[in-house]
């Protein structure tokens, strides 16, 4: 209200009382049911995402390298979260510190103790080994490009 307002105006102002709200009447907890509850059971939340055992890693094993007589393994198809981790060690580290974690996921933390404490151990072993655990890693994990995923780029442009 303006200052200017005689004092009937603001008179009759402060007398005019607030609009009442309109108001539902909530409903008794009784009669309420929740979905899922006619039988006394909680709704369970599904998935969005469910697996199958083709979601998983194979647990089939390759010979890697032997070294004075011990056998060292990987899986033969490495899980994605290997690849992924690998590709993150590469991102935040040093080369040659995602190459040592790489040995010691896909082999284990013995196979790469046995290629640093060997003392005949050179540089181009320890790149074989990081090299064929690359090569699993680009054949086994992560995902699949589908023949029809590729059609866009090899089509031929028409002139």
């Amino acid at each position: 209200m303006s200052a200017t307002a005689t004092p009937a105006k603001r008179a009759a102002a402060k007398k005019t009382a607030p609009r009442p709200r309109k108001t539902v009447p909530a409903a008794p907890d009784s009669d309420v049911e929740a979905p899922g509850d006619e039988l006394g059971e909680e709704e369970s939340e599904a998935p969005l995402v469910s697996f199958d055992d083709d979601d998983f890693a194979a647990s089939e094993q390759v010979l890697i390298f032997e070294l004075d007589g011990t056998k060292y393994y990987a899986p033969k198809r490495p899980s994605t979260g290997v690849a992924l981790g690998y590709l993150s060690y590469l991102r935040k580290n040093r080369e040659d510190l995602a190459y040592a974690w790489l040995i010691e996921q896909m082999c284990g933390p013995e196979a790469y103790e046995a290629l640093c404490a060997h003392p005949k151990m050179r540089e181009t072993g320890f790149a074989k080994v990081v090299g064929a655990c690359q090569r699993l890693l680009k054949e086994g994990a992560g995902p699949k490009v589908s023949p029809t995923s590729r059609r866009s780029s090899t089509r031929k442009r028409r002139g």
